[in-house]
């Protein structure tokens, strides 16, 4: 049993949004656990993880804490929380029912990091095939926030939200109405991406 499950996902809830406060702009997963660890937490110092299954268990129980907290904050109207491995970040919050509903529906990776299942019965071969296609994963979810910048979209959307969005640039931007054709092939481009990942 990981030694870090001596702490309960709640007892890392404050310590989490203290050290996202002082870092307003965020933090990598990488960063964020060395500041867990500087804070007293010292299992989840990143030099202690010499396994990749011990690397997978720390990551997933921080994860899990992390998407428990997210719709903590969201429900408290306190913060929004944007999650991703390379960037961990407090927003302020917004109302918006269609957010609110999205938290839930809307990330892939929710369900999978709620369901401690998957913590406890993953086995170190298994975490080897997952590393397999560790980066490739990684490079699909920055194409969608790449994609989602080109829209001028946020992270909480729905693919309703999306194919509006995409219908107005194409009509701004289409070359045969005078648009910029550079700026058309990005939004086709990127509403290709994100039709795939809404399917």
């Amino acid at each position: 049993m990981p030694m870090f499950q001596s702490y309960t996902a709640t007892q890392l809830f404050e310590p989490i949004v203290e050290i996202l406060e002082e870092h307003v702009q965020g933090l990598s997963e990488h960063k964020l656990l060395y500041a867990l660890s500087d804070r007293g937490f010292l299992e989840f110092n990143p030099q202690l993880l010499s396994e990749e299954l011990s690397l997978f268990q720390t990551h997933f129980f921080l994860f899990h804490v992390l998407y428990r907290l997210r719709d903590l904050l969201h429900e408290q109207q306190r913060y929004e929380l944007e999650i991703f491995c390379l960037e961990i970040r407090l927003k302020p919050y917004r109302d918006a029912a269609a957010q609110s509903q999205g938290l839930a529906q809307l990330d892939p990776l929710r369900e999978y990091y709620l369901d401690l299942k998957q913590l406890h019965e993953t086995d170190a071969a298994e975490v080897g095939q997952m590393l397999n296609g560790f980066y490739q994963r990684l490079e699909a979810y920055e194409q969608r926030r790449e994609a989602l910048e080109v829209m001028g979209l946020e992270e909480q959307v729905n693919i309703h939200i999306v194919r509006r969005r995409y219908r107005a640039l194409v009509k701004q931007h289409h070359p045969d109405h005078g648009g910029d054709r550079e700026k058309f092939h990005a939004v086709e481009n990127a509403m290709e991406h994100l039709s795939r990942l809404y399917e």
